[in-house]
This record gives structure tokens, sequence and C-alpha cells, in this order.
């Protein structure tokens, strides 16, 4: 489904493209006291290849990571690309790395929210003196939110519960008001930003 991941986007690629780059600082888990080490194996290749008896074959084993000492790898704090959740994203306890920096000096800027959605939201942001980082994430963010709650509020056929999904465990269209398909707001990710000047236009890859 990586076509449909992607479609929140400006379609047009002959328009300037400014990439706003997510950077989020690392918070260390149970995982940074392990890291992967590529590993070389050799197995028997099949006879009929004259003159070869061996393949190599490669797998990753997990090694324990000697900087991990008190709960904090070597990386920790430090700003790295990464997705943002749209339904865990909290904007009074985040890691983004550079939240109040304006990265759209234009005073407006228009965004299209058009997936999981059969029917699409297009919205107009103004500000004098343009838009900070947190300002595009959490107007994403309570965007999103405010299109699921509509769509509960007016579908007439609901929900249907994950343990009562069968399949993929995708969710179910619903007939609300903007039709969404395919996700809940649960799968749904920030994976990238970019902005084009020359339309004013926000373009989104959302994944999920």
């Amino acid at each position: 489904m990586k076509e449909q991941e992607r479609m929140n986007r400006q379609s047009d690629n002959s328009l300037e493209q400014i990439k706003i780059p997510i950077l989020i600082l690392h918070q260390c888990s149970d995982d940074c006291a392990f890291k992967y080490k590529q590993k070389q194996e050799f197995t028997n290749q099949c006879k009929r290849f004259v003159g070869l008896s061996k393949s190599k074959k490669y797998s990753f084993v997990s090694v324990p990571n000697k900087s991990y000492v008190n709960g904090r790898c070597d990386k920790y704090g430090s700003a790295e690309e990464n997705d943002i959740f749209i339904s865990r994203f909290d904007i009074k306890n985040h890691h983004l790395s550079y939240p109040d920096e304006i990265v759209i000096k234009d005073n407006w800027y228009i965004m299209t929210i058009n997936y999981p959605l059969n029917k699409p939201l297009t919205r107009k942001y103004e500000s004098e003196k343009g838009f900070t980082m947190i300002e595009i994430i959490n107007n994403i963010i309570e965007t999103y939110r405010e299109i699921y709650r509509i769509e509960n509020e007016t579908c007439t056929n609901k929900v249907v519960p994950i343990k009562e999904r069968v399949g993929l465990m995708n969710r179910n269209t619903t007939n609300g008001e903007f039709g969404i398909w395919g996700h809940d707001i649960e799968n749904l990710v920030i994976e990238e930003l970019h902005y084009y000047p020359q339309t004013h236009e926000l373009g989104m890859f959302i994944g999920s």
C-alpha cells in the first residue's frame, strides 16, 4: 500500500520543493541495550554449480551495546530523523529537536488531508510571523484527530472493533463526512514533510 501511503503530497514534480526534516531527540529504551551485527555464514551450494562447494549467507545477531550505561546509550539526546505517531503525539511532552524554529516563512499555507479519506479536507493557515515546526506538527495532528472524531459522529455504519476483524485487520470503510477507509488513527504516522513555496502547499507523506 506504499502508493496509497504517499497520497498527501503535491503532485507537480516541477515545483520547487523544500524538505522539512522531522528531527527527534533520541530517547533511550530497552532496545538500546543491544545493537545488531552482521553475521556471515557459509552454506552448502548445490553440486550442479561446478567448483562452488559453499555460498555466503548473511544474517544479523544482537550483541550487547557497550555504550549503554545507566539506561542511556551514546545516542541519547542526539537529533535523528524519525516518524511521529499521530495518535500518540503530546504537544506538552514532545522531543522535537527544533520546535520553535520558523520552517515556513510565508504568512499562509494550505494543507490537504486525503489519506485515508474518500472525501479530502483542505485548510488554510495564516500567521504574520510564519510557522514554527511545532505549529505545523500540531496543525496536522489536531486536524487528523478532528477528522476521525467527526467521522465517528456522522457515520451510520460503525467501526468494527479490532478483535472482531478478520484477514488484514484493516479498519472498515465508514460512511461519515470524510469516508475513512483502511486505517485507524493509531496506525498513522507522519513520515516526511515538504513545502512548495510557489503554491503555498504543505506536502505530507503519511504512513500506516
